[in-house]
């Protein structure tokens, strides 16, 4: 089985898969659970000079309208995608309202088996990881993940399906 090294340079948790990589620590997976990004031999394509970056320009045209109109624009966004637009909004006019919405909606598919959402595959085996993992490790993996709001809504969510059952 061909293996990946991930070397997490980074000073918060780096997640791959179910597993997570501490900062300064290395650790090998198989090659089909490595994101492309996370690849030593990966180079970002960055769009052609002369061409404006589409993604970018789309958050724009999403962050042009009102609170109300985006959030009913959110159950169609990735959760990558909803990252970016939480990060743009927070450099932008940091409505609180679309930040609240943004949250809410990562809450509500990582609680709820949203099959509509578009599925970020790392987020999916990360979130079927954490029902294995015992309340104690979940409280541990709740600190690590400081700074990553879709890793730990994941573990609320998890957490509170324990709570009902």
């Amino acid at each position: 089985m061909n293996e990946i090294p991930v070397t997490n340079h980074g000073t918060t948790s780096l997640s791959v898969g179910s597993a997570v990589v501490l900062p300064g620590e290395t650790k090998h997976f198989p090659a089909h659970l490595v994101p492309i990004h996370l690849r030593a031999d990966a180079q970002p394509e960055a769009p052609p000079a002369d061409e404006p970056d589409t993604e970018r320009l789309a958050l724009d045209e999403i962050l042009e309208h009102n609170v109300t109109q985006i959030t009913e624009m959110l159950p169609a966004l990735s959760l990558g995608e909803l990252d970016d637009l939480e990060i743009a909004e927070t450099e932008g006019k940091a409505r609180k309202g679309l930040l609240s919405a943004i949250v809410e909606e990562r809450l509500r598919r990582a609680s709820t088996d949203d099959q509509d959402a578009p599925g970020d595959p790392e987020m999916d085996a990360y979130a079927a990881g954490l029902t294995e993992m015992d309340d104690d490790e979940l409280a541990e993996q709740l600190e690590l993940m400081e700074g990553q709001p879709t890793m730990i809504a994941a573990i609320e969510a998890e957490l509170e399906r324990r709570a009902q059952d």
